[in-house]
């Protein structure tokens, strides 16, 4: 917080030390401490994954990876009718439902 208070300061006071004349160069300063990650568990549909870090889902989730890049929070307990496996995808059905296989990149809970 203090860094975000400190750079809307010099944001707001570098303007004044410029006559019309000048040209003027804004120059932003960025570190991992100041990237936009969660802290906390991901909700479900949330981002998990980056390309750097991965995030922890909260519980009753999985983080299922797409690519290097991204990856979302996904329920690990599927609904009827919700998706249960499928390529880069673990997780099963709830009680009285079976996991049915579709297709290589998507199987589905159905009703037992």
């Amino acid at each position: 917080m203090m860094k975000f208070v400190a750079a809307i300061l010099a944001l707001t006071l570098a303007p004044s030390n410029v006559d019309g004349n000048s040209p003027s160069h804004l120059r932003a300063l960025t570190d991992e401490a100041a990237m936009d990650y969660p802290s906390s568990p991901v909700a479900e549909w949330g981002q998990c994954k980056w390309i750097d870090r991965s995030a922890d889902c909260a519980d009753g989730l999985q983080c299922v990876v797409y690519s290097d890049w991204y990856g979302q929070c996904v329920r690990s307990v599927a609904d009827t009718w919700g998706q249960c496996g499928g390529k880069g995808w673990v997780g099963g059905c709830k009680n009285g439902n079976i996991c049915q296989w579709m297709n290589d990149y998507y199987s589905q809970c159905v009703p037992c």
